[in-house]
């Protein structure tokens, strides 16, 4: 079972402050994109007949400030802060109310004005019980 990709039409936001006769330009651009899907998996590698359930996104977001001093015709730019993150989320039923699943998340952080990279990897396991109790009058 396939879900039609979702992809965020790229934005784009730019405001101008002026203190002190300095223009400040600051500009954020975002994109992402989904992906959701179901399969079966084969039966020789597992027993569980649920559908494993399927999600990838990626996202991405940029900042930049730049500044424009009074008479000056170009504008210099000493903030460039971007940031990426991809994650991939599989999960499936399984008997008794339970949900168990796998998530795997990568994250990016550039400082490019501080000429400094970061990245973090996240690896999750999970189990949820769901129950419910009494009736509702």
């Amino acid at each position: 079972m396939w879900n039609a990709p979702a992809v965020s039409p790229r934005s784009r936001t730019t405001s101008d402050a002026v203190n002190a006769g300095n223009l400040f330009r600051n500009t954020r651009s975002q994109a992402s994109a989904n992906l959701s899907f179901a399969f079966r998996p084969p039966a020789a590698l597992s027993r569980a007949r649920g559908l494993i359930r399927t999600s990838a996104r990626y996202s991405a977001i940029q900042n930049t400030v730049c500044l424009q001093t009074a008479g000056q015709t170009t504008c210099i730019p000493f903030v460039d802060s971007r940031q990426s993150q991809t994650q991939l989320t599989l999960d499936t039923d399984l008997p008794h109310s339970l949900t168990a699943g796998f998530q795997m998340a990568y994250q990016v952080n550039d400082e490019r004005q501080f000429n400094h990279k970061t990245g973090q990897l996240v690896i999750t396991a999970f189990v949820n019980m769901s129950t419910s109790v009494g009736q509702i009058r």
